[in-house]
């Protein structure tokens, strides 16, 4: 339904007492891209916002040469990459090919304001704006009044299409990693807690977590099942042969989204530890 709504919309069909046709009317296009970080998530090497790049480009098929557009990122600090260009293939593709999803968060209260300026100051008898997201339930499921009101403005303002892209629904995250027990001194053996976390819509099973010193792993267990939404911890065992700050890491592996896969944290270690 959402690509044959795209196909619609890109038609730009007109309404005449005599027939329905395509129109010829020239438009303005606002193309604004979701780059939060859930967009770095997908499958088989292919991420959400791969698949985003891939429905602009549909999109920049049927702008006509000339026409104004607008592309914007949205996530984290928006980012607007070209503002009311006079639309050319060449110089639009090398703006659209150099794009990256950022870590940031959608602050999608606010988008619809932003992109509602951008409309604002484009010159167009008729206008469009296509929103390209993953539409991740935990934004959309419950809209604020704000953000339907937002919406219904930008609505008066512009045709309105949401496009939405699909990527991987699992993912898992350590989230936490802390010294429990144990002293920080040479010769010593400490514990350490780390807590992973299961973003995904499914249990997650037989998740290896590997704790690393200095890049060396020393240590690694297995957590037999996390539910979908829930947390597990593991511990892990870390012993200290040298002096000095040494790094470690819980990694977990195997995982589509690898940006979230590690904790880290630095050990001061003493050569010796002082008793009064």
């Amino acid at each position: 339904l959402a690509l044959l709504l795209l196909i619609f919309a890109l038609a730009r069909p007109a309404w005449t007492s005599d027939s329905w046709l395509p129109g010829e009317q020239r438009a303005g296009v606002v193309i604004a891209i979701d780059s939060s970080f859930s967009m770095s998530h997908g499958v088989e090497g292919q991420t959400r916002f791969d698949e985003a790049i891939k429905r602009v480009e549909v999109i920049a098929e049927n702008i006509a040469p000339g026409d104004p557009v607008t592309l914007v990122l949205m996530g984290g600090d928006d980012r607007v990459v070209l503002r009311n260009m006079a639309f050319g293939t060449e110089r639009f593709n090398e703006a659209l090919y150099e794009l990256t999803a950022g870590s940031g968060t959608l602050d999608l209260a606010n988008e619809p304001k932003r992109i509602a300026e951008l409309v604002a100051d484009m010159e167009a008898p008729q206008k469009e704006v296509y929103l390209i997201t993953d539409t991740q339930t935990l934004d959309w499921k419950q809209p604020s009044t704000q953000l339907r009101e937002a919406l219904a403005d930008l609505g008066s303002r512009a045709n309105v299409f949401v496009t939405p892209v699909t990527g991987g629904s699992s993912n898992l995250a350590v989230t936490d990693l802390e010294l429990v027990t144990g002293v920080l001194r040479k010769g010593t053996i400490a514990r350490y807690q780390a807590t992973v976390r299961n973003f995904g819509e499914a249990p997650a099973s037989n998740i290896a977590v590997q704790c690393r010193v200095d890049d060396v792993e020393i240590d690694r267990k297995v957590i037999p099942v996390i539910k979908a939404g829930g947390s597990e911890t593991v511990s892990l065992f870390v012993p200290f042969h040298n002096a000095g700050a040494t790094r470690i890491t819980a990694l977990v592996s195997g995982d589509e989204l690898e940006a979230d896969n590690v904790r880290r944290t630095v050990a001061v270690v003493r050569d010796r530890v002082s008793v009064l």
